[in-house]
């Protein structure tokens, strides 16, 4: 009788919720908007699978809009102290967090876990991910290595050896004989129609780096200002002599935007890595392929940058949180599933063979995004934390210098003398 009691009892406690139930750890995600609706698509997909998947975490994404929005948002909810769990940077828009250790220092679990992530992607995704304490930042998500885009047609038209087959002749010597002849005015009414290479006024710092040239003593927070080097003077002769001979589209073009490689109006870009392929040359028809960057005099190597999704310090919630951002981006079924929606290039060396038939948009020989990606010299850009003020002393002066306005050598002290102060200042 009494034990008959005893179970109805239970029983009516548990239909009215009298039973403790185990409450799941919630996680936020701030999602990056600027990153587009096929990344939104894919974090709704995996967002499902992770917590159909277990009972004890609920992953909560929450939209942090583009740039300035999603970097406002996440410093109220910081000052606030309601953070959120996971976010989502690249080098150079958290270069301040990644300073400062505002992001957790994911070593520890990775060892926890046996987990040898060096082995898992590349050294130059390893470098990115790694600050100067040895901490490592974040997960990597894609990556984004720069490399030479070419118009088949105009190639052909002109009677050259196609980039991608010319292995490591591919160099500066032979992207200055072929901008030569791709350039082209059309009635010769003095107006270049067609150049030979656009935007090498973008991401200049690549041909200081193939020199063997620095401008700073570190990639990631430097106090010392290289600028005044003359291997930096050589590394910027390059694109200089390129566009004073008019065979490289200067910034103050006509209808600059007009002469952009995937408007027809350049038959090369140095300036671009995977994201194009998706974007600005979806459906123009060009018939185009790839190569690796050019090599220079001392290295073949380019810019990289990694998109990353890293574990807020302050979270309350880490162990959690780590769960999360292991599932995406070390899971081979969720880093396919990132490929598939929005098309990046893999951060995991295993898929990257698979990349086309991830993304059947690529072009043939779309393995020459991770030739440059694993080449010596290939790096990330500085991250400054006085980044704001540094731009405001290197971009106009930059742009004297490619327009001939200046000498490079007059440009480079100048900015060596003003950012050695603001770096003492620091």
């Amino acid at each position: 009788m009494y034990k008959r009691l005893a179970v109805l009892l239970a029983i009516g406690l548990l239909l009215m919720g009298g039973m403790p139930v185990m409450a799941k750890t919630k996680i936020v995600h701030l999602n990056y908007g600027s990153h587009g609706q096929g990344w939104r698509d894919f974090l709704a997909d995996r967002v499902a699978a992770f917590n159909a998947s277990q009972s004890e975490i609920e992953v909560e994404i929450i939209d942090g809009g583009s740039f300035n929005p999603y970097l406002q948002k996440f410093a109220v909810m910081l000052a606030a102290g309601t953070p959120p769990d996971v976010v989502e940077f690249h080098p150079a828009m958290g270069a301040p967090y990644i300073i400062n250790g505002t992001f957790a220092d994911l070593r520890p679990y990775l060892e926890k876990e046996n987990i040898d992530l060096l082995r898992l992607t590349s050294p130059a995704v390893m470098s990115v991910l790694t600050d100067n304490r040895g901490a490592i930042w974040g997960l990597p998500a894609d990556i984004f290595p720069v490399v030479t885009y070419f118009n088949e047609e105009m190639f052909d038209n002109a009677g050259l050896p196609y980039p991608s087959t010319l292995g490591e002749k591919w160099d500066w010597e032979q992207a200055r004989l072929s901008a030569r002849k791709l350039t082209i005015d059309t009635n010769a009414d003095g107006q270049i129609d067609v150049y030979g290479v656009d935007r090498m006024y973008n991401r200049w710092y690549i041909w200081v780096h193939q020199v063997g040239a620095k401008l700073y003593d570190r990639i990631i927070d430097p106090i010392k200002s290289y600028w005044n080097d003359p291997l930096v003077i050589k590394g910027l002769e390059f694109p200089v002599s390129m566009i004073q001979e008019g065979i490289a589209m200067p910034s103050n073009a006509p209808r600059v935007s007009q002469r952009y490689f995937y408007h027809r109006g350049s038959a090369m870009t140095f300036a671009d890595g995977p994201g194009i392929i998706g974007g600005s040359l979806k459906g123009t028809g060009i018939r185009y392929n790839i190569a690796p960057q050019l090599r220079g005099p001392v290295n073949a190597g380019t810019e990289i940058t990694v998109n990353a999704w890293e574990i807020v310090d302050a979270s309350l919630n880490k162990d959690a949180a780590w769960e999360w951002i292991k599932f995406l981006s070390l899971n081979v079924e969720s880093h396919s599933k990132l490929v598939e929606y929005t098309g990046r290039a893999p951060s995991l060396t295993q898929l990257q063979g698979r990349y086309r038939a991830l993304n059947p948009d690529l072009p043939s020989n779309f393995t020459a995004f991770f030739t440059s990606a694993a080449a010596p010299g290939t790096q990330t850009n500085y991250l400054l934390l006085q980044s704001t003020e540094i731009g405001a002393v290197v971009t106009p002066l930059i742009t004297q210098m490619m327009l001939g306005q200046i000498p490079i050598e007059t440009g480079t002290q100048l900015i060596h003398e003003q950012v050695s102060r603001i770096l003492a200042e620091k």
